[in-house]
This record gives structure tokens, C-alpha cells and sequence, in this order.
């Protein structure tokens, strides 16, 4: 499965089953054994943040609970303070292009709402925005040993 994360809209689209992951799916447990949080690291050079899950409307995460936390992660605006310490100068001006990019592939009014945002998790990613699946981090524990990689790329 390869999902674009950067499209918004696509976000209802594949947690109401209606992209080929149906509904049964979404409410499977997302590691066996179940667990009721886990945390996600994107793996992805100087990308600042981890995704903590917790169980949703289920006694353990499931693979609904999941994609809705990456989605709602990506979409978290920063501030400007926030790249500044957060990543290498290096690397402000590809976030920059990244967060231009972004609101440009946008048409119409949302164009200017997106861009009001300001710039989103995201745009760290620099372009690597498609979801190329998700692996355990053996050498990496939290407080109940459930760490993974979220593993994206650019197309």
C-alpha cells in the first residue's frame, strides 16, 4: 500500500473504507499483541517528532486509530520559533519549498485557508510524503515497548 499523506482530502476517504481498506480493517487490532498506545517515529532525516497513539474508541490501538494519528500528526500547523530550533538552517529553506508546494497543488479558496495555516508537520518531510508502511524498531523501547517506524518516500 502506497498512500500519499500530503492530500487532505483523501483523509475521509480511506478511514470510511471507501479506498479499499474496508471498515473490518480499520477496526483491527494495529500490533499483535494488541496494545493500548504505541509510538510512531517517522524515520526521516531531522524530522523533530514522535506520534504517541493511544486506543481510541476500542480497548486497543487499532489500524483506524493509527491513520487517523498520522493524519492529525502531519496537519499539526508549527511555528516559525519551532523550525528555527527544531531542525538544522540547512534546511529551512526546503521546508519553505516544501509548504509552497503544498499550497500551491491547492485550488481555489482553500488555497488561501491552507496557506493561512502557516506551515504543517508535513512540510518537514521535505516531499517524502507517501506512507510506505510501518516496522518495528527492535532496538528502541517505550514505556510499554511498543515503538515503530513509520516508513515514508517520495513517489
Amino acid at each position: 500500500m502506497l498512500y500519499d499523506c500530503d492530500n487532505a482530502h483523501d483523509q475521509d476517504l480511506v478511514l470510511r473504507g471507501s479506498r479499499g481498506v474496508p471498515r473490518a480493517l480499520l477496526a483491527e487490532p494495529a500490533t499483535m499483541p494488541p496494545t493500548r498506545t504505541l509510538t510512531l517515529r517517522i524515520v526521516h532525516h531531522a524530522y523533530p517528532w514522535t506520534i504517541v497513539i493511544s486506543a481510541g474508541r476500542h480497548a486497543t490501538v487499532t489500524v483506524g486509530d493509527v491513520l487517523q494519528a498520522i493524519y492529525d500528526h502531519l496537519r499539526t500547523p508549527t511555528t516559525q520559533h519551532g523550525l528555527h530550533i527544531s531542525v538544522p538552517a540547512h534546511l529551512h529553506s526546503d521546508i519553505n519549498v516544501a509548504f509552497s508546494s503544498r499550497c500551491l497543488q491547492i485550488a481555489g479558496p482553500a488555497a488561501h485557508a491552507e496557506m493561512s495555516r502557516g506551515i504543517l508537520r508535513i512540510d518537514y518531510l521535505r516531499g517524502a510524503t507517501y506512507f510506505g508502511g510501518i516496522a518495528p524498531l527492535h532496538d528502541q523501547t517505550s514505556h510499554d515497548g511498543v515503538v515503530l517506524e513509520l516508513k515514508v518516500s517520495r513517489r
